[in-house]
């Protein structure tokens, strides 16, 4: 037991205050970063929705796991998690860690519910010569992923528990490092992160707090919100249906009043094919696109039979699935 007892017990105190603000993790404001609806259906959706972990998401759990003890014997030989019966009692045992200058804590929560704020990082790491509560040291904030390229939701997850360390230690080192499947190192300052930070999480608790429900893009949410999410945009016959269109895209349309795949079928090619990063062509392909999906068939983007020119070798095409169409299209 850290010898001020009596101050680190009214440093957990004052951490445990609950707020007004919504719960928030950090693994709901990196989803924030890639997939808001995501983070409303942790919230609102039916549980019954949620998709159980497959094979794939087993194997990805297990060699991230792997990864993550391998990193940790290179950088802090025989450091584990320490087990704790309630995430409360893992909080005070991290900040007993934290007081008595231990070189690295791994597994334990972090909490400031004052703000709301709850996370458990990867690795937090000593750092001589910078002054905080726990005295003339202090903790940084280094994440392990298994994925070799790093995307915005890393940064943010990672951004978020340094920032939320903060609190807690009453300083903010400088960065934070991420260490990717390759075992490179790569450190990113909070203050290029910050902004990003700010959106994530004022984005996460506009969707906690129901004032905020993100529309549901198909193809655009992880598990296990998946095949939940595609249901919800096909209802809504969203533009994430049409073939190639992505998130600029779909924009694009949405600023020029169309919204559904009923907007893009009774669209004018001119005007549609007027739009930024568009095109004539593109235009064509994506009302026809849509009116097949309204229909549930196939339709023509050239009038008549597609011509074919006389060639010395024939090759069979067999469309799997599409019913034969007329001469009319």
């Amino acid at each position: 037991m850290w010898k001020g007892g009596a101050d680190l017990t009214g440093l957990l105190r004052a951490c445990l205050v609950e707020g007004a603000s919504p719960r928030v993790t950090a693994s709901l404001v990196a989803l924030h970063a890639t997939a808001p609806y995501a983070v409303w259906c942790e919230a609102f959706a039916p549980p019954e929705a949620r998709e159980p972990a497959g094979r794939y998401q087993v194997l990805l759990a297990e060699r991230g796991k792997a990864h993550e003890t391998r990193i940790l014997a290179a950088r802090h030989p025989g450091l584990a998690p320490p087990p704790f019966p309630t995430e409360e009692a893992g909080f005070r045992l991290a900040l007993e860690q934290m007081a008595a200058g231990a070189p690295a804590l791994t597994g334990l929560p972090l909490l400031f519910l004052p703000e709301g704020l709850a996370g458990r990082p990867d690795l937090l790491e000593r750092v001589e010569g910078i002054a905080s509560r726990f005295g003339r040291h202090a903790y940084r904030v280094v994440e392990i992923k298994s994925a070799r390229h790093l995307d915005s939701a890393d940064l943010v997850q990672a951004a978020f528990y340094s920032a939320l360390l903060a609190k807690i230690q009453g300083i903010e080192p400088p960065s934070v490092t991420l260490i990717n499947r390759d075992g490179q190192a790569f450190e990113h300052p909070m203050e290029a992160l910050r902004p990003h930070l700010q959106e994530a999480l004022e984005g996460t608790r506009a969707i906690l707090a129901g004032q905020v429900v993100p529309e549901p893009i198909h193809g655009g949410c992880p598990w296990p919100w998946t095949a939940f999410a595609n249901r919800q945009a096909e209802a809504r016959r969203d533009l994430s249906l049409l073939p190639g269109v992505g998130r600029a895209t779909r924009e694009t349309l949405r600023a020029a009043g169309l919204r559904t795949l009923g907007d893009v079928a009774a669209a004018e090619v001119t005007a549609l094919g007027g739009l930024p990063r568009m095109g004539i062509g593109k235009a064509r392909a994506l009302r026809a696109a849509a009116a097949a999906l309204l229909a549930g068939r196939p339709v023509r983007i050239i009038p008549g039979r597609v011509p074919l020119p006389a060639a010395p070798v024939e090759i069979f095409v067999d469309l799997e699935g599409a019913e034969a169409a007329d001469d009319s299209g």
